[in-house]
């Protein structure tokens, strides 16, 4: 299987009273395009803007990481090899901020899944999807998630965010 996950604005946004900050974004157009070692993660990419880091987890030790060209950009995130439970994960420090919002793009490919949802934590250990799942076609899609009522993940030192296959 194959998909690829173009975050090319992958943002936690937040909001003190009436405007919305940008915490982080990621772009991946300085990511250099990379391989692995079949250890089954992905590379550590930094924040574009703010501070946090993106990375990709995977049974499979065949999983082939890459950086390919996205939605309108030049690089995105790109992994074969998915199963159940893979997931790329975003990690950010909230501290001074509330009512948070994720927004993504994404697309899999046509042998690539379907189905993912998004996962939070405020701990590392325990993580509790958000809604429902939903649903990943063969072009780019434009996904927003608002964690305004999700307690634990506003003003916290490190909220991990994850878009996991299901």
């Amino acid at each position: 299987m194959k998909l690829q996950l173009a975050s090319l604005a992958f943002g936690l946004v937040a909001s003190f009273t009436v405007c919305a900050t940008p915490i982080s974004t990621w772009t991946f157009e300085s990511a250099t395009p990379f391989d692995l070692d079949n250890s089954g993660r992905s590379p550590v990419v930094a924040a574009n803007t703010g501070i946090g880091s993106a990375s990709g987890t995977h049974a499979s030790s065949a999983t082939d990481w890459k950086t390919r060209e996205g939605n309108g950009s030049v690089r995105s995130i790109s992994a074969n090899n998915w199963a159940v439970g893979d997931y790329w994960q975003f990690e950010v420090s909230t501290v001074g901020y509330e009512n948070i919002t994720v927004s993504w793009d994404q697309m899999s490919s046509g042998t690539g899944p379907r189905d993912f949802g998004l996962f939070y934590s405020s701990d590392g250990a325990l993580f509790t999807q958000f809604l429902s799942s939903f649903t990943v076609g063969a072009s780019y899609t434009s996904f927003s998630k608002d964690l305004s009522a999700v307690i634990g993940i506003s003003d916290d030192s490190s909220s991990l965010f994850r878009v996991s296959t299901l």
